[in-house]
């Protein structure tokens, strides 16, 4: 839902038959910023993004064969790649059409934003405490650039041993070192961007951390390596909330195909 944190509020995705995914959803809104795509970084942009969950068994488990097929019963779709792409659909416009589609969700007007162009009162008092929080506690050594986030990889647990403290690690949670097979790369994600984290509920690549503020805590406790204060997580909780924008209009989908399509 685009409109309401750009995922799916799972814990963990709903695939094919009902099949649950490995990863949380991870927002489609701002995706075009990240550096990679997926919680591990397998792919790089967003066109390589495409054939994953496309082809993957527990999620639509369909091919390329069926997609084509059911744009091409469209005269609408027909018309709307040959205006716009250049010819009709096929597995390379279908990839851009999606990308492009993909960065056009950059949202706008958060109040952290207009703060930053020079609007005094669009941040409030505890919100500006918690930015002040969230760079002492060099948060931004992490959460940086355009997205507040995206931008590098990071071990879960960098200064606390996260699963020790927790469960035992799954497959999934070893992270980049499914994609790289380096050790150093044990536990390792793409650093999620912040913007419009509020709405993104539940957190971490398992969908396992329910609120954002108990999110705040476990990156205090764990990743920056400091005693939780709780008026801090207050403060950086407000902060983040100051990250959430607006989707831009979109323009209508063309109706589905009939049956007899």
């Amino acid at each position: 839902d685009i409109h309401n944190g750009g995922d799916d509020g799972r814990t963990l995705p709903e695939g094919f038959g009902g099949q649950p995914g490995l990863f949380n959803t991870p927002s489609i809104l701002t995706a075009a910023i990240n550096h990679a795509q997926f919680w591990d970084g397998r792919v790089a942009t967003l066109e390589e993004q495409v054939d994953g969950p496309l082809t993957s068994p527990t999620e639509m488990n369909s091919d390329w064969r069926r997609v084509l097929k059911y744009l091409t019963a469209n005269p609408r779709y027909n018309e709307m790649f040959i205006n716009f792409l250049g010819g009709e659909p096929n597995e390379e416009r279908v990839r851009t059409a999606l990308a492009t589609y993909q960065r056009a969700l950059l949202t706008v007007d958060n109040p952290f934003d207009n703060w930053l162009r020079g609007d005094e009162s669009a941040l409030s008092s505890d919100a500006y405490a918690g930015y002040y929080v969230f760079k002492k506690m060099n948060c931004v050594s992490c959460h940086s650039g355009e997205g507040v986030g995206g931008q590098l990889f990071q071990k879960l647990g960098s200064s606390k041993d996260y699963y020790g403290d927790h469960r035992p690690a799954d497959k999934q949670d070893l992270g980049r070192f499914n994609v790289t097979e380096n050790e150093n790369d044990r536990f390792v994600f793409r650093v999620p961007s912040l913007r419009n984290v509020e709405n993104t509920a539940p957190y971490l690549h398992d969908g396992s951390i329910e609120t954002l503020e108990e999110t705040v805590a476990l990156m205090i406790e764990y990743q920056v390596g400091q005693e939780v204060n709780q008026e801090d997580v207050r403060r950086l909780t407000l902060f983040l909330k100051s990250l959430s924008g607006k989707v831009p209009d979109m323009p209508k989908m063309p109706p589905k195909p009939t049956e007899e399509s």
